[in-house]
């Protein structure tokens, strides 16, 4: 039991560590884009969490997120490959990234889980996006979209 404690107390260390981070957000970052160039829109709903902020708007209604992923894959939205520009803490005024909205800044503060970031990305195919993401180290989640810009 001593010998996984201190396994334990050394992973854990090592996932906190800010290299570790910044490596898991490019990896969020190219995975969700993978998933847009794909047009894989039934994996980007599982991954959603309801709400869903889109833009400025909050989507309450999981079907209504799906209907949002399929038609972003229909229209053909294909991003090529992205650079994460930036990571943006959520606390404080991070929500005006999407809105300096009374709406996003509940959004934020009643629905984005604890540990989420927001990824600024630049798009290969031109623009630039924002994700708010979260992820551990066996789950990804996606609470907002705003786009290309």
């Amino acid at each position: 039991m001593k010998r996984f404690a201190i396994i334990f107390g050394v992973l854990l260390t090592f996932l906190s560590c800010a290299t570790f981070q910044k490596s898991r957000d490019e990896n969020d970052a190219d995975y969700i884009a993978g998933l847009i160039d794909s047009g894989n829109s039934q994996e980007l709903s599982r991954l959603s969490a309801v709400p869903f902020l889109l833009d400025r708007d909050i989507v309450a209604l999981g079907p209504d997120v799906a209907v949002f992923w399929d038609s972003l894959a229909k229209g053909g939205l294909r991003l090529g490959a992205v650079t994460l520009e930036a990571v943006i803490p959520v606390f404080g005024d991070g929500y005006k990234e999407f809105a300096d909205t009374m709406e996003a800044k509940v959004f934020f503060s009643k629905y984005v889980g604890p540990g989420a970031r927001i990824l600024r990305l630049s798009a290969g195919s031109g623009g630039k996006l924002l994700l708010i993401v979260g992820s551990d180290v066996f789950s990804r989640k996606i609470y907002g979209f705003k786009g290309p810009f």
